[in-house]
Protein backbone atom coordinates (compact mmCIF):
# COMPACT_ATOMS: atom_id res chain seq x y z
CA UNK A 1 0.00 0.00 0.00
CA UNK A 2 1.29 3.48 -0.80
CA UNK A 3 -0.21 5.93 1.55
CA UNK A 4 -0.36 9.56 -0.16
CA UNK A 5 -1.99 12.97 1.31
CA UNK A 6 -4.03 14.42 -1.64
CA UNK A 7 -6.89 17.35 -2.51
CA UNK A 8 -7.75 20.56 -0.87
CA UNK A 9 -7.87 19.01 2.67
CA UNK A 10 -4.48 16.88 2.53
CA UNK A 11 -7.01 13.90 3.05
CA UNK A 12 -5.39 10.80 3.39
CA UNK A 13 -5.12 8.02 0.63
CA UNK A 14 -3.42 4.87 -0.94
CA UNK A 15 -2.05 5.25 -4.43
CA UNK A 16 -3.69 1.98 -6.17
CA UNK A 17 -2.88 1.69 -9.84
CA UNK A 18 -3.50 4.94 -11.73
CA UNK A 19 -5.95 6.29 -8.96
CA UNK A 20 -6.07 7.23 -5.33
CA UNK A 21 -8.63 6.31 -2.53
CA UNK A 22 -9.99 7.67 0.47
CA UNK A 23 -8.64 5.83 3.08
CA UNK A 24 -11.16 6.34 5.75
CA UNK A 25 -14.14 7.19 3.53
CA UNK A 26 -13.33 3.57 1.79
CA UNK A 27 -13.40 2.09 5.78
CA UNK A 28 -16.25 3.48 6.65
CA UNK A 29 -17.83 2.25 3.03
CA UNK A 30 -16.76 -1.40 4.38
CA UNK A 31 -18.26 -0.74 7.68
CA UNK A 32 -21.58 0.23 6.75
CA UNK A 33 -21.69 -2.46 4.34
CA UNK A 34 -20.12 -5.50 5.99
CA UNK A 35 -20.84 -4.87 9.62
CA UNK A 36 -23.12 -3.48 11.88
CA UNK A 37 -21.17 -0.35 12.87
CA UNK A 38 -24.33 2.40 13.70
CA UNK A 39 -21.98 5.39 12.96
CA UNK A 40 -19.62 4.11 10.36
CA UNK A 41 -18.39 7.67 9.34
CA UNK A 42 -17.23 8.72 13.08
CA UNK A 43 -16.12 4.99 13.45
CA UNK A 44 -13.78 5.07 10.59
CA UNK A 45 -12.33 8.24 11.54
CA UNK A 46 -11.20 6.77 14.92
CA UNK A 47 -9.63 3.89 13.09
CA UNK A 48 -8.36 4.58 10.41
CA UNK A 49 -7.84 8.96 10.01
CA UNK A 50 -8.45 10.98 7.05
CA UNK A 51 -5.08 13.24 9.20
CA UNK A 52 -1.95 11.65 8.19
CA UNK A 53 -0.67 12.39 11.34
CA UNK A 54 -3.47 10.05 13.10
CA UNK A 55 -2.82 7.55 10.84
CA UNK A 56 0.30 7.10 11.88
CA UNK A 57 -0.31 7.56 15.27
CA UNK A 58 -3.19 4.74 14.58
CA UNK A 59 0.16 2.05 14.22
CA UNK A 60 -0.57 -1.69 12.75
CA UNK A 61 -4.59 -1.24 13.62
CA UNK A 62 -4.89 1.66 11.26
CA UNK A 63 -3.07 0.17 8.24
CA UNK A 64 -4.44 -3.33 8.93
CA UNK A 65 -8.22 -1.93 8.55
CA UNK A 66 -6.54 0.52 5.40
CA UNK A 67 -6.12 -2.77 3.59
CA UNK A 68 -8.79 -4.33 4.75
CA UNK A 69 -10.93 -1.54 2.97
CA UNK A 70 -9.38 -1.84 -0.06
CA UNK A 71 -9.50 -5.40 -0.06
CA UNK A 72 -13.21 -4.83 0.06
CA UNK A 73 -13.64 -1.87 -2.47
CA UNK A 74 -11.44 -4.32 -5.34
CA UNK A 75 -13.13 -7.50 -4.42
CA UNK A 76 -16.81 -7.38 -2.84
CA UNK A 77 -18.34 -3.74 -3.55
CA UNK A 78 -20.72 -3.33 -5.53
CA UNK A 79 -19.58 0.25 -6.47
CA UNK A 80 -17.10 2.93 -5.80
CA UNK A 81 -19.25 4.87 -3.74
CA UNK A 82 -18.95 5.85 -0.16
CA UNK A 83 -21.53 6.15 2.52
CA UNK A 84 -23.23 9.27 1.60
CA UNK A 85 -22.58 8.88 -1.95
CA UNK A 86 -19.06 10.35 -2.53
CA UNK A 87 -16.56 8.67 -4.67
CA UNK A 88 -14.16 6.79 -3.23
CA UNK A 89 -11.77 6.53 -6.46
CA UNK A 90 -9.83 9.55 -7.73
CA UNK A 91 -7.82 9.73 -10.76
CA UNK A 92 -4.49 10.50 -9.55
CA UNK A 93 -3.97 12.92 -12.28
CA UNK A 94 -6.90 14.84 -11.42
CA UNK A 95 -6.08 15.50 -7.71
CA UNK A 96 -3.44 17.42 -6.43
CA UNK A 97 -0.69 15.17 -4.28
CA UNK A 98 1.17 16.66 -1.08
CA UNK A 99 4.15 16.07 0.28
CA UNK A 100 4.13 13.37 3.05
CA UNK A 101 4.66 15.88 5.69
CA UNK A 102 2.99 15.52 8.93
CA UNK A 103 1.33 18.78 9.62
CA UNK A 104 4.04 20.33 7.79
CA UNK A 105 6.71 19.06 10.49
CA UNK A 106 10.07 20.28 9.71
CA UNK A 107 12.84 17.42 8.59
CA UNK A 108 15.84 17.70 10.15
CA UNK A 109 19.29 15.32 9.97
CA UNK A 110 22.18 15.75 12.17
CA UNK A 111 25.78 14.62 11.69
CA UNK A 112 26.38 12.74 14.68
CA UNK A 113 28.51 10.55 13.01
CA UNK A 114 30.52 13.04 11.29
CA UNK A 115 33.18 13.44 13.64
CA UNK A 116 33.85 9.54 13.42
CA UNK A 117 33.83 9.66 9.66
CA UNK A 118 36.23 12.46 9.77
CA UNK A 119 38.50 10.73 12.52
CA UNK A 120 38.77 7.87 10.47
CA UNK A 121 38.95 9.70 7.05
CA UNK A 122 42.19 11.43 9.15
CA UNK A 123 43.63 7.75 10.15
CA UNK A 124 43.20 6.19 6.44
CA UNK A 125 44.35 9.61 4.20
CA UNK A 126 47.53 10.47 6.54
CA UNK A 127 48.11 7.05 8.60
CA UNK A 128 47.53 9.09 11.87
CA UNK A 129 44.75 9.64 14.46
CA UNK A 130 43.00 12.88 13.81
CA UNK A 131 43.86 16.08 15.79
CA UNK A 132 41.28 18.54 15.09
CA UNK A 133 38.65 20.14 16.82
CA UNK A 134 35.54 20.45 14.32
CA UNK A 135 34.03 23.03 16.69
CA UNK A 136 36.88 25.32 16.80
CA UNK A 137 35.73 26.29 20.26
CA UNK A 138 32.14 27.51 19.53
CA UNK A 139 29.98 26.09 22.38
CA UNK A 140 26.85 26.43 20.33
CA UNK A 141 28.30 23.98 17.87
CA UNK A 142 28.67 21.27 20.03
CA UNK A 143 25.15 19.61 19.72
CA UNK A 144 25.51 18.50 23.32
CA UNK A 145 28.49 17.43 23.04
CA UNK A 146 27.92 14.39 21.13
CA UNK A 147 30.14 14.86 18.39
CA UNK A 148 33.27 16.34 20.54
CA UNK A 149 32.78 13.23 22.80
CA UNK A 150 33.10 10.69 19.85
CA UNK A 151 36.25 12.65 18.71
CA UNK A 152 37.79 12.61 22.23
CA UNK A 153 37.52 8.76 22.75
CA UNK A 154 33.99 9.12 23.89
CA UNK A 155 34.76 11.54 26.63
CA UNK A 156 32.84 14.76 27.00
CA UNK A 157 34.25 18.21 27.86
CA UNK A 158 31.26 19.66 30.16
Amino acid sequence: MKIVVFGPFKRTGALHGESVVDLSRAYAKYLQERTVEPNPLEMADVVVPSDLVRLIEGGPRALDAAQQALDYLFGEAQNNLGPRGERLLHRAADVRLHAPRPNNARIACAGGNFADHAAAMAVRMRGKPYEGDAYQGDPQRRFLGILEARTRNRRSRW
